[in-house]
């Protein structure tokens, strides 16, 4: 018999090489003159309007592409997330009106400070099912490790968390959506 899956959830992950050293010292510039907003993050600092074009060139080149549908005003609108220990960010989506996908690119990534948490979108309804423990994992969500120069992205209905920061190190990264009309 054959089985198809339905409805599946795609994630896109790539390394990029990009400058860190660079990237960083051009954040800590940012954060300095940007003051802080309070949406997902518990603790931690989380910068609006980040602009840095050679990471926006990265991420447009690996935009997955339907060629029946050629993209078209592409935008990339960016925030900068620094954790220190403890810090974390909770559970939300990116869901905006022109939003293609969403993403975050890993600029320092020190060891136990915390993982990128994606949910099952089919809710808890379907995670009640005998059928869930038994033809799927059982579990209501995906645990990705992160790294330096890592580039994830994902549907912006997708909800997610990060855990919080066991380092004592701070942990930046570069949140994104990626805006098309």
């Amino acid at each position: 018999m054959n089985r198809l899956s339905l409805f599946e959830t795609p994630l896109w992950m790539t390394e990029l090489d990009l400058d860190l050293n660079s990237l960083e010292n051009k954040i800590k510039l940012f954060s300095d003159e940007t003051e802080s907003k309070k949406l997902s993050n518990v603790g931690g600092y989380q910068g609006h309007n980040f602009h840095d074009e050679t990471l926006y060139n990265s991420i447009a080149n690996c935009i997955p592409v339907n060629k029946n549908k050629p993209l078209e005003n592409v935008s990339i609108y960016s925030w900068v997330n620094i954790n220190k220990k403890f810090n974390r960010n909770e559970r939300h989506c990116h869901m905006h009106t022109d939003t293609l996908l969403s993403g975050v690119f890993y600029v320092k990534y020190p060891e136990n400070s915390g993982t990128i948490r994606f949910y099952d979108p089919r809710g808890h309804l379907i995670q009640m099912q005998k059928d869930y423990e038994y033809y799927y994992d059982g579990y209501a969500y995906t645990y990705i490790n992160p790294k330096n120069n890592l580039l994830l992205l994902f549907p912006s209905w997708l909800e997610h968390d990060v855990e919080e920061n066991k380092s004592d190190d701070e942990r930046i990264s570069i949140a994104f959506n990626i805006n098309a009309k």
